[in-house]
């Protein structure tokens, strides 16, 4: 806002008049009711005096050589630093047609010739008040918009948090729900491997033992493919062990993402975390379409424990890590 001056502070009027008689008048007026005033003879003047200084009302006359007071006003309502100046204009001509025009271009005012010197005066210190309750307004205007702003944005974040607590709810409940029944199965299939060896060895001694089996066993062996199975079983058994490590280590990442249990502020290993939320992300990092998968280079340093609320900075890594998976899934867009 251009306009701050205080009610007691000299006000700066701009006389435009290429009439050096009308200059001196209105100049020595204005001057003796305690205003500070410029003078400019041409448009041109006008234009420059405004840049140099910003005037707080501009007297415009409206006969002018070279520019007219309509081209001048609407050059000064054209550019942001001086289109809220407010702009009297003082002119011989009287008629309706040239007030309207002068009202279009931006003028507030329009004042005959001749004039009175107490009605200038007047006409320019409501003006003054005008722009003063303009800017006020302005000012709480900013204020109430970036109260309202604000409000939003405290909004946003309760809504995000709650969002994220509730997440965090239903991950652990999730996380405990699966935990149970895959550790149930990760705990049993230790014993399962051993009991099929067991079978194995079994039917390997019933070969040994007997030789040439009947033609029914035969039969049965070659539909099954015996020897392909007994090869296949252990692979199989250790894939299947394998997986169920791998749920656990997912459930592990839930419960450690999630920390539902844990609010209060405590010494954490943010690396571990870091882990965790890379493991929840994993589906993200996998090859997509119209990507290769995404390689995540880590190099930790050797940092402290760290005292912090887990829960809410693993929420911040979450937030950081599919930010960068978004820019790198746009940048390859772009490329395409």
């Amino acid at each position: 806002m251009h306009f701050n001056q205080t009610n007691h502070q000299k006000r700066n009027i701009l006389v435009v008049d290429d009439t050096p008689d009308n200059l001196r008048l209105l100049s020595a007026m204005l001057t003796a009711q305690g205003f500070e005033v410029r003078k400019a003879l041409n448009g041109k003047m006008a234009l420059t005096a405004c840049q140099m200084v910003l005037p707080d009302v501009i007297l415009l006359d409206i006969n002018m050589p070279d520019m007219d007071g309509y081209q001048v006003c609407q050059q000064l309502k054209a550019d942001d630093k001086t289109s809220e100046v407010p702009v009297i204009f003082i002119s011989a001509l009287d008629d309706v047609v040239d007030k309207v025009k002068a009202f279009d271009v931006g003028g507030v005012d329009y004042i005959a010739k001749p004039f009175h010197g107490a009605e200038v005066v007047l006409r320019i210190e409501n003006q003054i008040n005008l722009r003063l309750l303009q800017v006020k307004l302005q000012e709480k205007n900013f204020l109430l918009q970036q109260a309202l702003d604000n409000l939003k944005a405290s909004q946003v974040q309760q809504i995000q948090n709650e969002k994220m607590v509730a997440l965090g709810q239903l991950v652990a409940g999730l996380a405990h729900e699966i935990n149970n029944p895959i550790s149930f199965i990760y705990g049993n299939l230790q014993y399962a491997g051993q009991y099929v060896e067991d079978l194995v060895k079994i039917i390997e001694v019933y070969q040994q033992e007997y030789p040439k089996p009947t033609p029914k066993v035969q039969q049965i062996s070659k539909d099954v493919d015996l020897n392909f199975i007994i090869k296949d079983l252990q692979n199989l058994i250790g894939a299947m062990y394998r997986g169920s490590d791998r749920i656990r280590e997912i459930v592990l990442a839930l419960q450690h993402f999630s920390r539902h249990d844990e609010a209060e502020m405590k010494r954490v290993n943010i690396h571990e975390d870091i882990e965790n939320t890379l493991v929840m992300l994993q589906h993200r990092l996998r090859e997509a379409g119209d990507r290769p998968a995404i390689v995540v280079v880590k190099d930790y340093g050797n940092l402290p424990l760290v005292t912090c609320y887990a829960s809410e900075l693993n929420q911040v890594f979450m937030h950081l890590l599919n930010n960068a998976i978004d820019a790198i899934e746009e940048g390859v867009g772009n490329r395409g």
